[in-house]
């Protein structure tokens, strides 16, 4: 394991952690093309390799985490593999500081986190941040991950806000855009079953159930749509 000298803290062996975020893009008001708010996970392992190598330490194994839609119960499942051998399997590979890019991808929430933190402080294992340069080695190190871990909680709890008020205005100013696509309705083929009528009894032929069962929708949709589309419903005698 790493040695302390002058209440310094030298590491011997590390893991890196890498992870992205479902939040981590955006489309640019100029170009229309997606841009990264966050390092990609290839930038972030260069940066902790680049870290590791600076402090003359050992990498064993890099584990890293990507958010894909649709997949997110195995989201974090590297995060959650690496805390699985260094708490729970005896750290067989003798690890004494995991490099992290920065604090919000470390761990899903502030809780989380400092949990993480406070089971590996007990044995000995220090996370470092390359955004930021420190380490959780000290307390004050450790009370600060704290505060930008509350910071970072604060920022994702305002993106998804704003992302809700902004999906809730578009939804009321283009509705169409929600939902599954409208059915074309041909209203020519809709005003010809309307006018079929069996004229030595005088009754119109079609009701509206029966149109609409021939246009695969329901007589509900059919009728608010004709009051929408083509106007007020004609009389008829069925």
């Amino acid at each position: 394991m790493g040695y302390k000298q002058n209440n310094k803290f030298t590491p011997e062996k590390a893991y890196t952690y890498a992870r992205n975020s479902p939040t981590k893009k955006k489309k640019s008001e100029e170009n229309d093309k997606d841009i990264s708010l966050v390092y990609s996970i290839a930038e972030q392992i260069k940066k902790t390799r680049g870290l590791a190598s600076i402090d003359n330490v050992e990498i064993i194994k890099e584990f890293f985490d990507e958010y894909k839609s649709g997949k997110s119960l195995e989201y974090m499942k590297d995060f959650s593999s690496m805390l699985d051998l260094l708490l729970n399997k005896n750290n067989p590979d003798n690890i004494n500081i995991i490099y992290c890019w920065r604090v919000d991808r470390f761990g899903r929430n502030q809780k989380d986190m400092l949990d993480a933190v406070k089971r590996l402080t007990e044995k000995e294992i220090y996370i470092k941040f390359v955004d930021g340069g420190f380490d959780t080695f000290s307390s004050i190190g450790r009370m600060l991950m704290g505060i930008l871990s509350s910071f970072a909680e604060w920022q994702r709890e305002e993106i998804v806000t704003n992302t809700s008020i902004g999906r809730e205005r578009e939804h009321l100013l283009h509705p169409e855009k929600f939902g599954r696509p409208k059915k074309e309705i041909d209203w020519k083929k809709v005003s010809n079953f309307l006018n079929v009528k069996d004229k030595e009894i005088d009754k119109y032929s079609y009701s509206w159930s029966e149109i609409a069962r021939t246009l695969k929708i329901s007589p509900a949709t059919l009728i608010r749509r004709y009051r929408n589309e083509v106007g007020q419903l004609p009389m008829r005698k069925i």
